[in-house]
This record gives structure tokens, sequence and C-alpha cells, in this order.
């Protein structure tokens, strides 16, 4: 399998989370998890959006088996906001082990309070292609046994019942990589693919992201369009150090850089930020990742989005070479690897 580039950004936590079956079994169950009082957003906080993290858990990806570890990272997500997110790539599907993982995931976080966003990335590594499982014959939604797969998959993921469901992370990067074609075929097959999902569970909220720091570069805004039929929701990623941008003072436009979502979208469209994140290595320092929190009310006002993701809860320990692309998501925690608070987690709690 090759490793991701970095346009590959969705798919960078992907690389890790694809080999947690070498980790474990399915999912500790070492008793019941210590109750949790999820925060929410409401008139009387600093943020009008609810926060989610990703589940990242100290020494991710091995913390997920861990019944210890999972507990301690339901008692501080609970301090940043009352959703969690996971994310799943379809090329994993036949691995039982990660779908068992992910129902006890969600059915965890449910327990405690929670509501949960899954993510179903149907891209490659590289982010060029589709990347079905291998008991798909096909890898193009110009075909279509792979779209009969497709959506007998997430016909599978919406039966966990998630709060939202991603039916495609990142698709905009298909057209970075020159894959018109595939991208056209998915947008025109996912109007069906929402009905599907809406007449079988109606309480599902869909979305689809899209990669807004490459849309930004590029203006090619159009591709935002037709997709009224698809989704409930039109979702957004950014990693802006991933970007070359180290200080937050550097982001183009500030709060008009994400503003202009909104000018590219059909009226009262509704928002969400489906991935956000803020290295505090690399050419980027703490500092800075706690000055983009403190600017994130102001930074998201001006398209009032549902909901933020987080990436991530916990930093995971550094890859040796540091023009790895894990290198730079690595150090996007707002705990480090070893559980220590950052000061963006500080500043995340004064929301509150």
């Amino acid at each position: 399998m090759k490793t991701s580039s970095i346009f590959g950004i969705a798919t960078a936590f992907l690389l890790v989370l694809s080999f947690v079956t070498g980790c474990g079994s399915s999912g500790s169950d070492d008793g019941e998890f210590a109750p949790v009082n999820p925060r929410c957003a409401d008139q009387s906080t600093v943020i009008s959006f609810e926060l989610a993290t990703f589940t990242t858990p100290r020494n991710f990806p091995e913390g997920l088996f861990n019944h210890e570890l999972m507990n301690e990272y339901y008692q501080r997500t609970a301090r940043v906001g009352c959703y969690v997110g996971n994310m799943l790539n379809w090329f994993d599907a036949d691995n039982p082990e990660l779908e068992a993982l992910a129902k006890k995931i969600i059915r965890d976080s449910k327990d405690l309070g929670f509501k949960f966003i899954l993510q179903s990335n149907l891209l490659t590594y590289d982010a060029d292609a589709v990347g079905s499982p291998d008991s798909v014959a096909g890898s193009s939604f110009t075909n279509p046994a792979v779209r009969k797969a497709y959506k007998r998959h997430l016909l599978s993921l919406a039966a966990l019942e998630p709060d939202i469901l991603l039916t495609a992370v990142e698709l905009n990067n298909l057209l970075f990589h020159g894959n018109q074609a595939e991208f056209d075929a998915f947008k025109q097959f996912s109007a069906e693919l929402y009905s599907a999902i809406k007449r079988n569970h109606p309480n599902v909220t869909v979305a689809i992201s899209f990669q807004w720091d490459i849309l930004n570069i590029q203006g090619n805004f159009s591709v935002l369009q037709g997709f009224e039929n698809s989704l409930d929701i039109y979702s957004f990623t950014s990693y802006p150090t991933l970007f070359g941008i180290s200080a937050v003072g550097a982001i183009p436009g500030g709060p008009d850089y994400y503003s202009d979502i909104k000018n590219h979208l059909p009226p009262n469209a509704r928002v969400a930020i489906a991935e956000n994140g803020w290295s505090s290595a690399d050419f980027s320092n703490e500092y800075e990742q706690a000055e983009f929190y403190r600017r994130l009310p102001e930074l998201y006002g001006g398209i009032n989005p549902e909901f933020v993701v987080i990436s991530y809860l916990h930093d995971y320990p550094l890859p040796a070479n540091p023009n790895d692309l894990q290198f730079k998501f690595s150090s996007m925690g707002l705990f480090d690897a070893l559980g220590s608070a950052k000061p963006a987690f500080i500043v995340i709690e004064d929301y509150y």
C-alpha cells in the first residue's frame, strides 16, 4: 500500500488506524467506564458550535484496546465537547476487527452520553482514486457493482445509528490528483446514496467533507455545486500548518479565510468542520496552537458551524523522519504523548 501524499490529509490518521488490528483484540471489556458529563455549547459558552475529538487515547493506536486509557480518553474529551468522532476506511471493510472496534466505540460513546460522528473514507491512502476492499470487484463508481457495494457498506454504518455520517471524506482530493471522472461518478451516485440512507435511517444526519485549504489555494469553488440532494451538512477540513502557515496571524484574510465558505454554498446551507488541527511541532509551536484555538470562535464565527472536530485529543509517538506526513499530524493533540495538557487544552476549557 502506498504511503499518503501531503494532500491525502485525512488518510494520514487512517494510515495509523488501519494497523490497529495488530495491536490487540476487538476492544477491551474490562468493566464499565466511569460516568462523564460531556460539555455542550449553549448561550452561556464562548462557542456556539459543538466540539468533538477523534478517538485518540493516549498511546494511540494501542490505547484503543486499553480500558484504562479509553476511560481516560472519555473523561478528557468530555471536557472538550459532547461529540466523539471516528473514521473508517472502506478498503478496510473486510476486516471484522475494525468493524467490531467501531461498533464498540459508538456503543460506549453513546452509553456515556456523547453524540457520535462517523466518517467513511472511500479514497486510497494517496487520495487519488477509490479504495475499495479486496472483496469488491472493481474500484470505480462508474461500475454498478462498486456503487452497490458501497451503498451496502454505508447502510451498514448507518445501522450503527451515528448522529452524523459522512459518506465521503475530502472528496475534492480526487480533483487535486486530476481524477475528474471519479469525482463526477461519485457526485452523481451520492444523491442515490443519500436517499437510501435517509429512507432506512431517517434520524441519521448525512454529510460530505471537502478539503478547504486546497479549495482555497486552487479557487475551484464550483466543485461544491450540485450536492444539494446528497447531504444535510456541507463539512470541511482544514489544517493550516500543513500548508506552510506557522502563525495564526499569517492565515490569509484572518476570519475571512473561513467565512468565504458561505459564499460558495446554497443559501441557508448547514455547515460543519469535520477535521481541524494545528501542529505544535514541526515549524510551529504550542503557543501558536493555543492561539489558534483561542481565536477559533472568531475564525469560524462567519460560517456558524454546527460542529468542529479537533484532530486530536492526544499526540502520538513522533515518527523518526520529520518529512513523514505523520510527523506533522502527530503533534496536533491537545495533550502531549505522555498525557500532559498543552496550553491549547486550557484554552478550550475556558470556552465553558
